[in-house]
């Protein structure tokens, strides 16, 4: 009877022992904030500057009263939408972008293109 009294509070002195080791390594995990997931189209965020095309327009829509968002001098959809409305006021198409005519009517220089020249697409491969 005596081995069974001490068989019994060794298994329960072993299982007090687990129970505990158990519930501090739950609470050493359970204080790990969960890592947050991420997009892989998430844009990355960019500092507002007015110095831009987009930015001067902006703050000339906004004088206007076609433009009430933020100026950040990226084009956005609320900046397309109030470039829209000056283009229709202005009998221009309205494309939503800084067309070249609509560059014109707000004063920037025109802008260069983004294009390789004809002499560069028309020159054999090896000769570029």
């Amino acid at each position: 009877m005596l081995k069974n009294t001490k068989r019994t509070s060794l298994f329960s002195i072993a299982l007090l022992a687990l129970a505990l080791l158990g519930a501090s390594v739950t609470s050493a995990f359970a204080q790990t904030p969960a890592p947050t997931p991420t997009s892989a189209k998430a844009k990355p965020v960019r500092k507002a500057n007015p110095d831009t095309d987009y930015g001067k327009v902006q703050i000339k829509l906004r004088e206007m009263g076609l433009y009430a968002g933020e100026i950040t001098g990226y084009k956005n959809p609320e900046t397309a939408d109030a470039l829209r409305k000056f283009q229709q006021k202005n009998g221009l198409k309205a494309t939503g972008t800084l067309s070249a005519e609509t560059r014109t009517k707000f004063g920037l220089p025109e802008r260069k293109s983004r294009r390789k020249s004809a002499d560069m697409s028309a020159a054999p491969a090896g000769q570029r």
